[in-house]
């Protein structure tokens, strides 16, 4: 008797649980491009060019991605050093560089011009470098006796 008992419980038990998993995505894509317009303002194209990275196709105004200098047309091309392929990598990238808590560096490209965008908490202003192949100029030599 009490093991039917116990059995009972368990069953119980476990289709209550069941109903309050959350369902898992119909679309795991749109998921994903929704949930760093969310959180970083920005969204990308969903299937990458045959080039590479993944274009942005809209940035949020007044949004971290606004404030680090993002662009409609820049080509997101790696996160952290990790080269970007498809959406819901970008997504586990960026989901992965925030939770080790330092700066998220992404490598972007707009036409033939790569810049690093720093996001990131404590960065001000979040740096952006950019270098189209050619070397950047000489710094000017100090003065002295000025």
């Amino acid at each position: 008797m009490t093991v039917l008992l116990l059995i009972a419980v368990l069953f119980v038990g476990g289709t209550i649980l069941m109903r309050n998993e959350r369902p898992k995505s119909e679309n795991p894509l749109l998921e994903a491009q929704q949930s760093m317009l969310e959180q970083l303002g920005f969204e990308v194209q969903l299937e990458p060019p045959q080039a590479g990275g993944l274009a942005v196709q809209k940035v949020a105004p007044k949004s971290l991605a606004q404030a680090v200098g993002m662009r409609v047309g820049d080509v997101v091309l790696a996160v952290n050093d990790s080269s970007v392929w498809h959406a819901l990598q970008l997504q586990e990238l960026l989901d992965k560089a925030q939770m080790q808590g330092g700066p998220v560096r992404l490598m972007v490209r707009n036409q033939g011009v790569y810049r690093t965008l720093i996001l990131g908490r404590g960065t001000a202003p979040p740096s952006s470098r950019a270098r189209s192949g050619a070397p950047a100029p000489a710094p000017a030599p100090a003065r002295a006796g000025g």
